[in-house]
């Protein structure tokens, strides 16, 4: 309520001049490591490629391919905006990401190592955080990942006939209606995240939680019970090659994570499966994609 009153006060030319000074606000992009070197090769290399607004984290979770710590060794000599954090020992993608939240008093953005970003995807994707002071994450789009997936929703989809990686984020820039439509959860894969909701909200619950899996969306409904809300960035597209990070990991112990981590998850938010389920069946995001569709057939 007193920031209410107080920014009801403020001159609205000093406030726009504050909201801009918010919009250039400095981020880290965090990427946790655990070997995949190949596509985290291209992913390093588009994150150079398209640098403008944010430094690197790289946070190596204990790879035991010998290439991943050549590489980071050479990223590390040559580039002084990466800063690599090697973790004595295996520590699973939960404490990886908190380890780099913490490293950063900036905004962050989260991303996977298996992504590969294209041109203008970060001021894109902050421009979209502070539209609205109550927005706490803001997810790309991508042709893998569920409820932020195109052309078609909830699938793996593979680029467009004719269209490489950058084209085809151009291409949706072009066209994007600008809709930035709130959403249930944000998707681990891309995830911006104001400095002023980690103050508030906190990091993920890796007490609870373990090595991996629903910490996001655990993250993301604790925003939603502050007042906050999770929003897709439907004018940028990110490559998301997925399930990279689990071919170490046998696919029964994967399962079993999952589901135990699914009824914690359950447990503390009964509604949660209800508001995903009614989400994807509505589809309340149609016009998004019937719109790339039209674009794409045209």
């Amino acid at each position: 309520m007193q920031e209410s009153l107080i920014l009801k006060n403020i001159n609205p030319t000093v406030l726009l001049r504050i909201l801009d000074k918010f919009r250039d606000s400095k981020i880290d992009v965090i990427v946790p490591i655990y070997n995949a070197y190949d596509e985290l090769c291209q992913c390093i290399e588009s994150l150079i490629k398209y640098r403008n607004c944010y430094d690197i984290i790289l946070v190596n979770d204990c790879s035991n391919d010998s290439r991943i710590n050549n590489l980071l060794a050479q990223l590390d000599e040559n580039y002084d905006f990466i800063k690599i954090i090697n973790n004595a020992s295996n520590i699973g993608n939960i404490n990886s990401v908190n380890l780099g939240m913490r490293s950063s008093n900036n905004d962050i953005i989260l991303l996977n190592s298996d992504t590969v970003v294209t041109p203008g995807w970060a001021n894109k994707i902050r421009h979209c955080a502070y539209l609205d002071g109550n927005i706490a994450t803001v997810t790309p789009l991508t042709n893998n990942g569920t409820i932020c997936s195109i052309p078609k929703f909830l699938e793996n989809n593979d680029i467009p006939q004719g269209f490489s990686i950058d084209s085809f984020g151009e291409f949706i820039e072009k066209i994007s209606l600008r809709k930035y439509p709130e959403i249930p959860t944000a998707v681990g894969f891309c995830m911006y995240i104001k400095r002023k909701i980690i103050e508030d909200v906190g990091y993920y619950d890796n007490l609870t939680y373990g090595r991996g899996y629903c910490a996001e969306n655990d993250f993301c409904m604790r925003c939603i019970n502050k007042g906050y809300k999770n929003v897709l960035c439907d004018d940028t597209f990110i490559f998301h090659k997925g399930g990279v990070s689990f071919l170490g990991v046998k696919n029964n112990i994967y399962q079993e994570n999952l589901s135990e981590n699914m009824k914690i998850l359950l447990n503390r938010y009964p509604d949660y499966m209800n508001i995903v389920r009614q989400f994807c069946e509505s589809n309340p995001l149609k016009e998004i994609h019937e719109n790339i569709n039209f674009h794409l057939s045209h």
